[in-house]
């Protein structure tokens, strides 16, 4: 048996950049494959009704209720979570009824788990039936992390660029990070989460930063504020720094913004009219 798997949003925790969920079905399909997708991250946030990163892939035919011969409809298993994006505990699978059953019967894992006790199951019921009928949230957040990342950039701090809802925020040591999250929340009350090696390379130390629909823009100046402070105070490099870290002067590895993806959430999804062309400009 073949297994083609993939993360809704691959590396999340690390880059926030998306899986090719449509090329590794057509593998899948090429080879006689089963197709496997984690939408742990992406679940609530992605999606006309917040089913995630697959169902936004075909958003106007699942907005519309018709969506036959969908990108979920090729995937065989699809997994996710109920806390992150729905705020309860717990997770889920989905997948065809005799795989279901296969699960039921064989997975040591689960055969001897405790059921989750009803006011947490109640509270996903919720959750899920509330993003589903209400994407204001999603579509907001959405609205502050292009509005987050757009502050970082004019400041030249390096946001490494992706689709999603994850704010990379390079730093490039492992003591600077953990000390740069410790400003932050020292001086400037503010949580964010540093990600060291294992995590990822020696040299690819960040910070992870993740907007919600609930931070205002003066949550955002303070902490883009205190982030041009704390990068002041370290001394951390630049983003003109890392674009050009490659030996021969050439954009580092995702740093290429010529070859960049166009965010998940389109404008016209979010509801964003473009500023009108200036003839004067």
């Amino acid at each position: 048996m073949h297994r083609a798997s993939s993360d809704g949003s691959v590396s999340d925790r690390i880059l926030g950049t998306v899986g090719p969920i449509a090329e590794i079905c057509d593998l899948a399909q090429r080879y006689g494959a089963i197709t496997f997708l984690d939408e742990v991250h992406a679940v609530g946030l992605y999606g006309p009704h917040g089913a995630g990163i697959a169902e936004h892939l075909d958003f106007e035919a699942h907005a519309l209720g018709s969506p036959a011969d969908s990108i979920m409809d090729r995937v065989d298993i699809i997994t996710g979570a109920l806390g992150k994006g729905f705020g309860t505990m717990g997770g889920y699978v989905t997948g065809s009824l005799s795989f279901i059953d296969m699960i039921r019967s064989l997975s040591s894992g689960f055969i001897f788990t405790t059921a989750p006790p009803p006011p947490t199951m109640a509270g996903a019921q919720a959750a899920i039936e509330f993003q589903r009928d209400n994407p204001q949230d999603r579509m907001q957040l959405q609205r502050n992390v292009r509005a987050v990342k757009e502050r970082l950039r004019e400041h030249a701090l390096p946001v490494l660029p992706n689709q999603s809802h994850i704010v990379p925020l390079m730093v490039g040591d492992s003591d600077k990070c953990k000390t740069a999250a410790d400003i932050l929340f020292d001086s400037f009350g503010i949580y964010v989460q540093p990600i060291n090696t294992p995590s990822v390379k020696v040299g690819q130390e960040r910070l992870r930063i993740s907007p919600t629909a609930a931070h205002t823009a003066a949550h955002q100046d303070h902490l883009v504020d205190a982030l041009v402070q704390t990068w002041d105070q370290l001394g951390l490099k630049r983003i003109d720094e890392w674009r050009k870290g490659a030996p021969d002067g050439a954009a580092s590895e995702g740093w290429d913004e010529t070859v960049a993806l166009a965010p998940v959430w389109t404008d016209e999804q979010l509801n964003i009219v473009p500023p009108p062309n200036n003839p004067e400009a």
